[in-house]
This record gives structure tokens, sequence and C-alpha cells, in this order.
């Protein structure tokens, strides 16, 4: 069966290509809800979302889509709107501890059997400099991604660092295993790191 990323994430389609999975990648564009719900149902309510819109239009293949938020103190934190919130994303997380959450669903267009999970991510980024903040945006990577986040930036990590570039791999696996589709979770993971070069 064809597999379908709704995603155009440069670092996911990095992942997915390490990980053996020959994908069509599109993009998806939905209203997400950034609010209202805990963080394991909002990232997985936002990427079912996804899933859902590119399953109507397609009809066939198996759908899989993703949706990644960073919570510090209680806030879901999405991506920045440019370079001068991206800078004051970066001021506020760095030197503290916080969560990442992405949620996945899989979706067969045909049968519409849907299957959807999550995998949370413990972060503690390092305190940087005025001038590294500044290169570090300057760059433009962060601005497309949750938190600012920054390879260089991220000091400790509990738990899975892929979940933190945007695919929850171990869960993903998991998922796709009900489609009859295998992967190999762990090279994603060891790949993981260079996906956010």
């Amino acid at each position: 069966m064809k597999i379908v990323f709704a995603t155009y994430s440069p670092a996911r389609r990095k992942l997915a290509k390490v990980a053996g999975i020959n994908a069509r990648f599109i993009f998806e564009e939905v209203k997400e809800r950034k609010t209202g719900l805990p963080p394991a149902r909002l990232v997985q309510h936002n990427a079912l979302l996804k899933a859902k819109s590119a399953a109507r239009k397609l009809n066939k293949g198996l759908i899989v889509a993703f949706d990644t938020l960073v919570f510090f103190k209680g806030r879901a934190i999405g991506k920045p709107r440019g370079a001068r919130h991206a800078k004051t994303m970066i001021n506020a997380l760095q030197g503290n501890w916080n969560d990442v959450y992405s949620g996945v669903a899989v979706i067969d267009a045909k049968t519409m059997k849907t299957e959807v999970g999550f995998e949370k991510t413990r972060v503690r980024l390092a305190k940087a400099s005025k001038q590294e903040i500044e290169e570090i945006v300057r760059q433009g990577k962060v601005l497309k991604r949750a938190g600012a986040y920054a390879r260089e930036l991220v000091e400790v990590c509990d738990g899975s660092f892929a979940n933190v570039v945007g695919i929850p791999p171990f869960k993903l696996k998991q998922l796709l295993e009900k489609f009859g589709v295998k992967i190999d979770a762990k090279r994603m993971e060891d790949a993981s790191w260079g996906a956010l070069d």
C-alpha cells in the first residue's frame, strides 16, 4: 500500500528516508487547535485532523500525519511567527526543562481504519549568548520548528530525540504494524540528531 506523509517538513522527510519508508509527501494545512486539551490529546487531535483531511482528498493509500508542540510552564508553544518571535522563544526556553509532544495519526484512506498515538520527550535547553541566538535565528531553520528548536541548544534529552524532530519513531512503528507495514524505528532514532542540521 502506498504511504503518504501529510507533511512537508524536511526533517521528517529525512527521517522517513533513513527508516526505509518510501513515501509520497504532501502539504496538508488545517486549522490546528492550540489550547483546551491536555498535551497528549492535543497533538493527537491535530495529527488526526491533518490525516483525515488528506484521506478525504486522496481516497486511497496509507495516510500518516503528525503534530509536534513544545510545552513550557503549561503552555503550548508552536512555530515562531518570525525572527523576533523566535528569539523571544529561545530566550524563554534556554536553561529550562520543557516537554515535547508529537502526535501521529495513520489512516487507510480506502477503509478509513484509523490509529492514533503520541510520544513525549523531556528536553533541557542550554543557555546561549545573545550573539549565538542571533546567529541561530539568522540561519532561518528554527523558524519552521516548534519552540524555535536548534540542535546546538539541546543540552539534555530524556526520551526520543526523533520525537523532538517531529516523528515519534517507536509509536509510528507500532501503529504502522497494525496496517502490515514494518519500519526501522531504531535507525530513525539514530539518525535524528542529524535531521536538525
